[in-house]
């Protein structure tokens, strides 16, 4: 077998080693064991009827749902393609914002947010990060409340 050789090539850096700032943040970061996904989700009943599902996910990342019952299976002849319309004029504009003021809002969330409907339901829907949550939950409400 004929043998390769190179010549004023320098040899590549090993790039199997682990940085050492990377090293370091691994270093301090806490296990956690696999848990049982039904340990993670939690459903609540409020006072006021509403139930709410909540999961447990790692990161810095909070996924927030809104499921309305007013799907088209709930439309009559004179309300044809409603739920359609809320979802698809969800988030453009409220009583209380412009269009204008609803993107600037949305877009500071830093995550996103959208509607659907279905047969069953509207669903509401936004991914942000833990600490916009306040924020939207309000624009959540916003919209489905004062559309």
């Amino acid at each position: 077998m004929r043998r390769l050789t190179t010549r004023a090539v320098t040899p590549a850096r090993r790039l199997t080693r682990t940085p050492r700032s990377l090293s370091r943040a691994l270093s301090s970061q806490i296990e956690t064991q696999a848990k049982d996904p039904s340990e993670l989700d939690q459903v609540t009943e409020l006072s006021n009827g509403l139930r709410v599902a909540t999961e447990s996910l790692p990161g810095p990342f909070a996924g927030v749902g809104v499921y309305v019952d007013a799907g088209s299976r709930y439309e009559n002849e004179s309300l044809r393609g409603v739920s359609h319309i809320i979802d698809r004029l969800a988030f453009k504009s409220t009583s209380q914002r412009t269009a204008d003021q609803m993107v600037e809002a949305l877009e500071r969330l830093g995550g996103n947010i959208q509607c659907a409907s279905a047969r069953e339901s509207l669903m509401y829907q936004s991914a942000s990060f833990n600490s916009a949550v306040p924020t939207t939950l309000a624009l959540l409400a916003e919209t489905i409340r004062d559309p």
